[in-house]
This record gives structure tokens, sequence and C-alpha cells, in this order.
């Protein structure tokens, strides 16, 4: 059985625009992940830089402005951080997210039904519980799960 993981969901700003908000928050509860705290905020540019400084590229040729449009878009607009609790959290996350490019996620996750651009792509969720807590401390600035 897998173990109790606390970690973050972060509702981009374009799934914000787009009002689909309560729509991811009621499928992490359907998946058994259980709400933490939520927050809604602004990104400034060093924490969104803090937040992505560890982020994989999707392939080496990328590496050129990966990171600053992902920095960009998360400045752009309000985001939901949630932090969520749960048995395997990150693997319940990964495969409810799907690929981080919107066309070559599987239907029915939740970066096909509501991401535009592999950079616009609704929502992130942390990859590991190593990750989350990495994530939680930069978005909850000191929250301990």
């Amino acid at each position: 059985m897998a173990a109790e993981e606390t970690v973050l969901v972060l509702v981009k700003p374009d799934a914000v625009a787009d009002s689909n908000v309560g729509k991811i928050i009621s499928k992490l509860e359907e998946m058994g992940l259980d709400l933490v705290e939520m927050r809604v905020l602004s990104i400034p540019q060093e924490l969104a830089e803090e937040f992505y400084k560890e982020a994989p590229l999707p392939k080496p040729e990328d590496s050129d402005g990966w990171v600053d449009a992902r920095v960009e878009h998360l400045m752009s607009g309000p985001s939901v951080a949630v932090i969520v609790r749960g048995r395997g959290a990150s693997s319940v996350l990964s495969a409810m997210l799907g690929n981080e490019d919107p066309k070559a996620a599987r239907n029915g996750s939740l970066r096909k039904k509501f991401g535009k651009t592999v950079v616009a792509n609704a929502v992130h969720g942390s990859a590991s519980a190593e990750a989350g807590k990495r994530e939680i401390a930069i978005i909850f600035d000191g929250f301990e799960p």
C-alpha cells in the first residue's frame, strides 16, 4: 500500500481565468485526496523563478526560453494553490493530470480537458513527496506538512 503523501496542486492562471478551479478541486476530492489548505495568490517573479528553478525540461533542445515561459505564465494572473494529502498522492496526481502537453495527454485527464498549451496546461502537481515539500515551502512560506 502506498504511503500517505502531502503534495502541492497549483491551478494555473489559464484555468483560473477560464473558471475551471471548482471542477479541478472537485476532481481532487473525487480521487480521494484530502484538501489541507488552499490559497488564491498572485505569484511574483522571484517566487515563480524559485518554483521552476528545479523544473525538468521536456527535451534538452527546449531549454531556451522554457523556464522563462513558465515563469511568465505563472505571473500572468491569479493561481490557486492547494495542499492535498492522501495515499500515493503524487501518483494519483500524475495519473489525473496527464501529460504536460494537453495534445499528448490521455482523454479524461485534467490537462486534456482544461489545458491549452504545454505551458498553459491548467494545473501543476508535485511529481513526488520530496518535490511536494519543496513546492509547498515556496508557495506557502513555511507550511509544515
